[in-house]
C-alpha cells in the first residue's frame, strides 16, 4: 500500500498528521505506462508479454515481431521453403545483415537459396558456408534497418527433401513475438501423427503439441504451428508422420 493525500513543502519540517493521510490498496499489475513499452511494440496484453517485454527492454537488441517459415512439400518429399521475418531494430545501431542457418537431412546438392524482398529494403543472400545439407548465409540489407525502424526479410530455399524422418527444427536467434510454421505436404492424403517439442535456453522442454493446428485437404496434409514471446536459442521442433498410397 501506498500513502497518498498530503505532501510537505520543501524545506518544511511539518510532519503529516493521520487525518491528513489516505491509504490506496496496492495495484497487483499496474497497466503498461506509454514510456514501458519498446517503441513499436503494443502494450502487452498479460503478464507473460509483460515479462517478455521488460527482457526486450534489457537487451537493448534488434526484436522480430514475427516469423513466418513455411514449406511446400511434393509427393516425393521435394521441399521448397520460404522464410519471412519482421524484423524491429531497438538497438542504437543501423542493421545491415541478418545471420541464417538452413539444414535438412536429405538434399539434391547445395541448397538453392533467393532472396524475396517488401518494402523499401532490398535483400541479398552472403552464403558463408555449405555442407552437403547445411547453408550459413546472412541476408544483407539495403538500406540498413535504422534505430527504432522495421522491415521485412525474406528468402527462399530449394533443394531440400522430408524422405524418412519428417521433422523440422527451428532455432530462435533473437527474440521473437510470433512464429508460425506452416506445411503443405502434396499427395500425403492422411496425417499419422504429428508432435511439438520446445526446448528453452536452460535445457528444459515443454510439449507444444496443444498449440498445432492440422487438416486434410484434397489429399494433401497441412500443418500450422503458433508459438509466442519466444527467447534468444530457444527451439522448436515440429514432427509429422503421413501415410501415401490410395485410400
Amino acid at each position: 500500500m501506498r500513502l497518498v493525500g498530503w505532501r510537505p513543502w520543501p524545506g518544511s519540517s511539518t510532519s503529516p498528521t493521520p487525518a491528513l493521510l489516505a491509504v490506496e490498496p496496492d495495484e497487483p499489475h499496474p497497466p503498461a505506462r506509454e514510456a514501458d513499452v519498446p517503441a513499436g511494440l503494443a502494450p502487452p496484453d498479460d503478464d507473460a508479454e509483460r515479462a517478455w517485454q521488460q527482457l526486450v527492454r534489457q537487451a537493448n537488441a534488434s526484436i522480430e515481431l514475427d516469423v513466418q517459415i513455411s514449406f511446400d512439400i511434393a509427393e516425393d518429399g521435394r521441399a521448397t521453403l520460404t522464410g519471412r521475418h519482421e524484423l524491429l531494430n531497438l538497438s542504437a545501431k543501423p542493421v545491415a545483415r541478418l545471420a541464417r542457418e538452413l539444414w535438412f537431412e536429405h538434399t539434391d546438392g547445395p541448397l538453392r537459396i533467393s532472396p524475396l524482398y517488401e518494402g523499401g529494403h532490398r535483400v541479398a543472400i552472403q552464403r558463408v558456408h555449405d555442407t552437403e545439407n547445411l547453408a550459413k548465409f546472412a541476408c544483407l540489407v539495403s538500406p540498413a534497418i535504422q534505430p527504432g525502424e522495421a522491415a521485412v526479410v525474406g528468402y527462399t530455399c530449394d533443394g531440400g527433401s522430408f524422405v524418412s524422418d519428417h521433422y523440422w527444427q527451428q532455432t530462435a536467434s533473437r527474440y521473437i513475438r510470433q512464429l508460425s510454421i506452416r506445411l503443405r505436404h502434396r499427395g500425403a492424403r492422411q496425417l499419422v501423427t504429428c508432435t511439438a517439442v520446445e526446448e528453452h535456453p536452460d535445457g528444459a522442454q515443454n510439449s507444444a503439441t496443444e498449440a498445432l493446428e492440422w487438416d486434410e485437404q484434397d489429399g494433401d496434409v497441412v500443418l500450422t504451428l503458433r508459438r509466442k514471446l519466444l527467447l534468444p536459442n530457444q527451439i522448436i521442433t515440429l514432427r509429422w508422420d503421413v501415410a501415401r498410397g490410395s485410400a
